[in-house]
């Protein structure tokens, strides 16, 4: 990976770790079949240095990940345009790594109560509707190779 051009705005690792954990949503880039870049906005849950996300089985995501399997993950934790000063506020990370489709049943439904506890969901889904949700879901998991985070001074103390 490049080395960061504004140096002075790269956040350390602890901080881009803690901008994954304290968020929900993001942007999953891949690249279609065609070669055209696909990114598209998906909900996650982070644990052990894997992103965990979750959608139908079938689909051009799915497409994708089959294709090329290289991906790069986006979350944006703050941000907040500074007109006076002509500036953004914002506090971003970035993950590199390789997407897989999980096929294991019980992998997949492990994977999908890691999601929930990530949501800090203390309710657990009734057993009948997590195994049935297990079977109708694809979750793909992102392996972190590499983990960049970026943040203006202003918003970094809201990380």
């Amino acid at each position: 990976m490049k080395n960061m051009r504004r140096h002075d705005r790269q956040l350390t690792q602890e901080q881009a770790t803690t901008i994954l954990k304290k968020n929900n949503y993001g942007i999953l880039s891949l690249v279609l079949p065609d070669g055209t870049p696909y990114g598209v906005p998906i909900n996650y849950g982070f644990k052990e240095n894997k992103l965990i996300m979750h959608g139908a089985l079938l689909g051009q995501k799915i497409d994708a990940i089959k294709h090329q399997n290289k991906a790069c993950f986006t979350v944006v934790h703050a941000s907040d345009v500074d007109l006076p000063n002509l500036t953004t506020n914002y506090a971003s990370a970035m993950a590199f790594g390789k997407v897989s489709l999980v096929e294991d049943i019980q992998e997949r439904r492990d994977l999908l109560i890691a999601m929930l506890e990530h949501y800090k969901v203390t309710e657990r889904m009734a057993q009948e509707d997590l195994d049935k949700a297990t079977k109708r879901t694809a979750v793909l998991v992102l392996e972190i190779e590499a983990l960049s985070a970026k943040g203006h001074p202003e918003a970094v103390g809201k990380i």
